[in-house]
């Protein structure tokens, strides 16, 4: 059950039934009756649920109070398709980020971070070796511990994440076409993109 109050004429719901309120304690062993004399009211709260997918409520509901009881409606709103599929979209861009950013491990073992400020840390490792030929081999810190890697080593676990980067970009512009080619809400809602990404990602 929510409650509310009403003091000096201003309404405030809905609330959590509180222990204190106003100097007075064990408000939940009152009566309605009781808790009224102190400006205390059951609340009921219309369209506290909705479909985030497919709505938005607002912020704060409408109050009103018929000297019993408190009503807090909230409005609900259906979003236009071109929401809907916006909002997917960036979905669908989170799906990927978290994946390409989620590491690969080479066939030697080496486990690699795939963020874009260790592809650029790589990219600078490679760099330097390349420019100084003198050098063979360099200590490579791994997510799981450091490695001696010669350049070629180093260009081979470059490689490894691009291929896993360049996957997740393939598999979200497959699942990117599915959203733009939805025609109403309900193809929309019809694709489930973490399913969708997945396939696509195992089968790029």
């Amino acid at each position: 059950m929510n409650y509310g109050t009403v003091q000096q004429g201003v309404i405030t719901a809905p609330l959590t039934m509180c222990s204190n309120f106003n100097g007075v304690g064990a408000w939940h062993t009152l009566t309605d009756e009781k808790r009224a004399e102190h400006g205390w009211y059951p609340c009921d709260v219309i369209n506290e649920g909705y479909n985030s997918r497919t709505q938005t409520r607002s912020a704060l509901p409408e109050l009103s109070f018929d000297g019993e009881r408190i009503k807090a409606e909230y409005t609900i709103t259906d979003k236009p398709l071109e929401t809907i599929r916006q909002e997917s979209l960036e979905a669908l861009a989170d799906i990927r980020y978290a994946r390409e950013i989620e590491g690969v491990t080479s066939a030697e073992g080496i486990q690699q971070w795939t963020d874009r400020a260790n592809r650029a840390l790589l990219t600078d490792k490679i760099s330097f070796m390349s420019d100084n030929p003198g050098i063979n081999r360099t200590s490579w810190k791994a997510r799981n511990g450091f490695v001696q890697l010669d350049v070629e080593g180093l260009k081979d676990l470059q490689s490894l994440v691009g291929f896993h980067v360049d996957q997740t970009y393939k598999a979200e512009n497959a699942v990117s076409d599915m959203i733009v080619a939805a025609e109403t809400i309900e193809d929309l809602l019809s694709i489930n993109i973490a399913d969708e990404f997945e396939i696509a990602f195992s089968g790029s």
